[in-house]
């Protein structure tokens, strides 16, 4: 879904698109395609493209796919990628070494893995959620997972927008630090004399891990906000939020960010373009790309 002063593009229903891919050709349950071409590049072998912003319907209250259990398409996303990322683990651990581990490499190993899915959901919402823990675990134990692919999920309520803002903010932080971190490591790993051609074949830069980011409650948030302080200050409070994630969506090619927004979510897009600060970020967020 995309909010923008251009005409408008015709809309597609997304789960539409994944029925029709579903219906074309017989595969395990979370090595589905979503039939949306920008999504579908992001998965194995994880070239992801960033700063897509995705509206959906929330496939439970649908009436297709009839026949099979209904997921949220946002919990099949999510499901999809910890999946994705399980088959390039277990390929990257049954693929023969090209030397001998160190002999650190096991306590490596054992270290806790990074969040690779960040959800941010209000606090008052959270035992509901379509991206909750038990929907996510449950989904996990139905595509024969292992839960600990839950270990990479980070969740961050909140009870009301500033609280939104920072969780944000410690998102954004957190894969600074990260990236930050990965620049360090490849360049340790660089060689300090010139490479032969089989010494650089084993030191080249690891890849940026992909990340989702899933932002649910904005619409809900916004309205509290509107009401006790009008659309001036919902304004002044919406615009850092909207330039922030737009800085994450175009700075980092391996992280989606994801906002689930109502359908009352366009009510009050319209209620602000009199006051144009929060509506011209939002169209810059969503029609960059």
């Amino acid at each position: 879904m995309t909010f923008s002063s251009a005409s408008p593009a015709p809309a597609i229903l997304a789960s539409s698109l994944l029925s029709r891919e579903k219906n074309r050709r017989p595969h395990s349950p979370h090595q589905w395609r979503t039939g949306i071409p920008s999504l579908d590049r992001t998965f194995p072998p994880h070239r992801w493209i960033g700063g897509k912003l995705i509206g959906m319907i929330d496939e439970s209250t649908a009436s297709i796919l009839v026949e099979e259990p209904k997921l949220p398409l946002i919990t099949q996303l999510i499901i999809t990628h910890l999946a994705s990322i399980h088959e390039c683990s277990i390929n990257i651990s049954t693929s023969p070494p090209s030397s001998s581990p160190p002999p650190e490499a096991p306590a490596a190993a054992a270290a806790a893995a990074p969040a690779t899915v960040f959800m941010i959901t209000s606090a008052t919402a959270c035992s509901t959620s379509s991206i909750s823990p038990t929907t996510l675990a449950t989904a996990l134990e139905s595509a024969h997972l292992p839960a600990s692919l839950l270990d990479t999920v980070s969740l961050l309520q909140y009870f009301d927008f500033p609280g939104l803002a920072d969780a944000v903010a410690e998102v954004s932080s957190t894969l600074s630090q990260r990236q930050h971190d990965g620049q360090a490591q490849n360049k340790e790993q660089q060689p300090h004399h010139p490479p032969s051609d089989s010494t650089s074949a084993q030191t080249q830069p690891q890849p940026a891990q992909p990340s989702i980011v899933v932002l649910e409650g904005l619409t809900q948030t916004l309205t509290t906000l509107a009401r006790s302080t009008g659309p001036v200050a919902t304004n002044a409070f919406l615009v850092p939020l909207l330039r922030s994630l737009t800085q994450l969506s175009r700075t980092r090619p391996d992280l989606l960010i994801v906002m689930l927004l109502e359908v009352e979510f366009l009510d009050l897009f319209s209620s602000l373009q009199g006051d144009s600060g929060a509506a011209e970020e939002l169209s810059a967020f969503a029609g960059y790309f």
